[in-house]
This record gives C-alpha cells, structure tokens and sequence, in this order.
C-alpha cells in the first residue's frame, strides 16, 4: 500500500500527463501529409519526429524506398547555415545522405527549426500548477474536526467520526459520552479562489492553443467580454502562428515532389480548417493589413521584387 506521500507524488504526476497528452496529442494532429503513407513514408511519425527533434527528413533508399525519418544534421553548414548532410536514422536504419541529393529532403517544423515538444512541456507545468493549487484551496473549505479523547475513548470517537464522515443526520451516543467537548472545530479561514483559478486555467489553456495556432472559443468565461477588435487580434495571431508551421512542410512537400517524382501534399487537420473556414490561399496570403502580402513565397525578395 502506498502512503499518504507517495499518493500525492503519484496524483501530481498523473495530472501534469494527464495535460501533457491532450496537447501532445493536439499539436501531432494539426498536419495531414496527404499521398505520404501510400508512397511508404508514414505521416504519423513524421509528425511525431518534428513534434519531438524539430526537424526530419523523407528519403528515398536504393532498398527500402520512400522512408520518413529522424535527421541529425551535420556541423558543416552552407551559406544559409543548413547542414550540407544529415544522418537519417530510425530504429534499425542509419544512414548519411547530402541534402542536394535527388533521394533526400531535410524538413524542417518551423523557421527556428524548434521543437514543439518544448511548449507543450511548458504549459503543461502551468496547467498542472493551477490545477494543483484549485484542489488545494477546495479541500481548504472543509471545516477540519479536532477529536479529543484519551485511549479507553479510541473507539467511541472513531465510531463519532464515521457517522460524521458518512454525512449522518443525527450522531447518536449514550450520555456518557460528552460529544461538546470531544469534537473542536479547526478554522483555516482560506479564501474560496475556485472560480478565478478556473477561469486562469481557461486562459492559460487558451493561450498555449493559440500558440499551436489553434483559434479557443473554450474560455466560457471569457467569449462574453470578448470585442471586435480583440477577436481580430486573435484570429490575426492565430493565421500567422499556424502558417510558422505549415510553410516549412509545404516547401518540403514542393521539393519531394521534384526530386522524387511524388504528389504529397501538406493539409491542414479538416477539424482545424473548418473551424476557422481557412484554406490553403487565406493561411499562405494573409491580409494583415492595407497591404496584402504574401507570407511565405521563396522567389521573392525582401523588397518583394
């Protein structure tokens, strides 16, 4: 049997997973590698892969043909400080390839070639904090019993307790028994917090969406203080955040298609697309202003020339 420590230890940590796998889980499912699976790859661990490394790669063995896999780059970097080679590895797979060969991409999950893995962690600790402190304040209004009595008294005032504890109605004793001063009341005087903590909750799950580029309508708190201009800003954060993520696989499923003579296509999770009723021109030419720009274009220049 387990102690009273070594429960709180085993709850804590139970709920810190409990919140890490919901946003694993969100953040691996944004993308559907269309065409990957039926050419060999498998879209699911490629995600994975850049949900955990930041980066990966699709090559094309003599053997085993089109593989989606692991890449550690090399040290030796080009002019615009990509590895010239990665090591595609997996379980029971390893080998070099450059990344100018026709039989290999490198892929990156954003621009900063970071992990998606790091803020999930992050929020997970914050989430799991608040809840943590929502169950302490609420067990803080309980209004704890002093039961005082000497050892011949044990179990008379265990058998107290247990009607008490069993929300009974009336407690029965004989007149022996002097219950008033056997039972003391312990006054914490916690303040009730529940409410706000909850709706703290709510913001900071909201927030970490948003920075998976997901648009929250879960805050029930806040949807009826919400302004115009506020869900304009929301949606604004959300297209910009969401196309940090979907231009790199779009320019890798650009170049796997050249050099591998494929048809696989990058699309959006159709849950997350049909929320914002986005498609591929409204994520990739975002209007966020006077100007309406492209995001993401590889023949253009700074000056758009």
């Amino acid at each position: 049997m387990f102690g009273q420590i070594e429960m709180q230890m085993i709850n804590n940590k139970n709920s810190y997973l409990h919140f890490y796998d919901k946003i694993s889980m969100i953040a691996k499912s944004l993308f559907t590698w269309k065409g990957l699976d039926e050419a060999g790859g498998n879209s699911r661990f490629l995600e994975k892969v850049l949900y955990e490394d930041g980066v990966a790669c699709i090559v094309k063995d003599d053997k085993l043909g089109i593989l989606s896999l692991r890449a550690i780059p090399s040290a030796t970097l080009n002019n615009y400080e990509l590895p010239t080679e990665i090591e595609a590895y997996s379980l029971n797979y390893h080998k070099n390839y450059s990344i100018n060969d026709n039989n290999c991409v490198f892929i990156l999950n954003n621009e900063n070639m970071t992990p998606t893995i790091w803020l999930a962690l992050y929020y997970s600790k914050k989430l799991w904090n608040i809840d943590q402190i929502i169950d302490v304040n609420t067990n803080a209004q309980k209004t704890p019993i002093l039961i005082v009595g000497n050892k011949k008294q044990e179990l008379t005032l265990r058998n107290l307790y247990m009607q008490y504890d069993g929300n009974v109605p009336a407690i029965f004793g004989n007149k022996d028994t002097d219950i008033t001063n056997a039972l003391s009341v312990l006054k914490t005087d916690a303040p009730f917090m529940g409410d706000k903590l909850v709706e703290l909750k709510y913001e900071i799950l909201t927030e970490c969406l948003t920075f998976l580029g997901i648009k929250s309508t879960i805050n029930p708190f806040k949807k009826e203080r919400m302004v115009t201009n506020e869900v304009d800003y929301n949606k604004d954060l959300v297209n910009f955040i969401l196309n940090c993520y979907y231009k790199t696989r779009k320019k890798a499923c650009e170049e796997i298609n050249k050099k591998m003579d494929l048809n696989i296509e990058i699309e959006i999770n159709k849950d997350i697309a049909d929320l914002y009723f986005l498609d591929e021109n409204e994520i990739m030419n975002y209007d966020g202003g006077d100007f309406d720009g492209e995001i993401y274009n590889d023949n253009q220049n700074v000056n758009g020339q």
